[in-house]
């Protein structure tokens, strides 16, 4: 699903430089992705059934999808814990933050889908510094997870540390 998604957004990055050209009215997709036990089918009575998905899990993958419009991250893809535990060792992820989903009552980890190790959109050395950045900041340390999140900026632009700086600076 992940790899799935991240084709999805490239091929509309591809399909919007298209129709920048042609005038046409231009959008963003936000993907959210979570891992769990879902109804799948033909769900209602015979005169009316509609083939759908439901459960817990799906509505968490509708949070996440929703929870692009606050962390603008490269690729618009949000898992949430219970995908990134799934994953290969051949895929990058950012944690991003905890969340206390809606149906859910313990605060989670979401995390940015980065993409394989061998196609990321950040540099190791701003990974690096936005890790320990984030480190900083769940220990309180702000002046510390300030610099880190500041050190990350000088090597890539980021939405996502600029508002952990504003966070930490509160």
């Amino acid at each position: 699903a992940c790899l799935a998604a991240l084709e999805m957004v490239r091929s509309f990055k591809r399909l919007r430089k298209r129709w920048m050209k042609e005038g046409k009215e231009i959008f963003n997709i936000k993907i959210g992705i979570n891992t769990g036990d879902m109804i799948v089918g033909n769900i209602g009575p015979k005169h009316s059934f509609d083939y759908s998905v439901i459960g817990a899990a799906v509505n968490l993958g509708v949070q996440l999808r929703d929870i692009n419009k606050v962390y603008m991250t490269a690729n618009h893809i949000i898992i949430s814990e219970f995908t990134k535990n799934e994953l290969c060792d051949n895929i990058v992820t950012r944690e991003l933050d905890s969340v206390r989903a809606k149906g859910f009552n313990k605060p989670m980890a979401i995390f940015e889908f980065v993409g394989e190790k061998d196609s990321i959109v950040y540099p190791k050395e701003f990974l690096v510094h936005f890790t320990e950045g984030l480190e900083r900041y769940k220990k309180m340390e702000w002046d510390l997870a300030i610099k880190e999140f500041s050190a990350g900026l000088k090597v890539k632009d980021d939405e996502v540390s600029r508002t952990y700086i504003k966070r930490c600076s509160l």
